[in-house]
């Protein structure tokens, strides 16, 4: 499952934001502390993992709702959060189909990477991980 393009805004601090990776697939998120590069982290694992995985304050204050929108290729995933945590996710294939939160929870299983639990891994087990989301066998 790869990213072909994120649209977010006002998740968090964040007013809006638009990413499309190069064609290595690598984006650098980086810049002051409360610049928002966790709030686009978030805005992605909350659309991968659904209304389960949102956390307090979701919406930028003074803001009635934010939005994020993965394209993958063949499907699309948009979240809406309004301003109290509910969300609203919606599921698109490329050919205008929808498909069930279930698939979208089936197929992010396997790959959600927390970056806060990753970081705090000694390095060994860093590159365990890493090697097994891209399916290295060393």
């Amino acid at each position: 499952m790869t990213i072909i393009e994120l649209k977010t805004q006002n998740v968090k601090a964040l007013k809006a934001v638009r990413l499309t990776p190069e064609p290595t697939g690598i984006v650098e998120i980086a810049g002051k502390n409360g610049a928002g590069k966790s709030a686009v982290l978030d805005a992605i694992k909350w659309a991968l993992a659904g209304g389960r995985a949102i956390q307090e304050r979701p919406v930028r204050d003074g803001q009635a709702g934010a939005s994020t929108e993965l394209d993958l290729g063949d499907y699309t995933i948009r979240q809406d959060i309004a301003i109290d945590g509910k969300c609203r996710l919606t599921l698109q294939s490329k050919d205008g189909g929808s498909f069930p939160q279930a698939w979208l929870s089936a197929a992010t299983n396997s790959i959600v990477l927390e970056p806060e639990e990753f970081v705090r891994k000694p390095a060994r087990e860093q590159s365990t991980v890493l090697r097994q989301l891209v399916g290295l066998d060393t």
